[in-house]
């Protein structure tokens, strides 16, 4: 479970589908990791466990419709 997110800096992305759904894509990153002014690029991290990771949101539904964190959480516990 991710501790503390609304501390982390967030990046948004408004899509919509061609069926007319609007979506809001958000990404979330750790503001103790690499990225604490990520600027306008999308970040996208491979690997650094809950220090960065995604939701999507169905706006009309008011509803999280995918979660995502970016790769599997080290041995031992939280990357840091």
């Amino acid at each position: 479970m991710i501790q503390d997110w609304p501390r982390y800096i967030r990046q948004y992305a408004g899509e919509r589908t061609k069926d007319g759904q609007r979506r809001m894509h958000v990404n979330l990153l750790n503001p103790d990791g690499l990225f604490r002014e990520p600027g306008q690029a999308w970040v996208f991290v491979n690997d650094g466990a809950d220090n960065y990771f995604r939701v999507t949101v169905d706006l009309e539904r008011e509803e999280v419709i995918q979660y995502s964190v970016n790769g599997p959480y080290p041995p031992g516990g939280r990357c840091r």
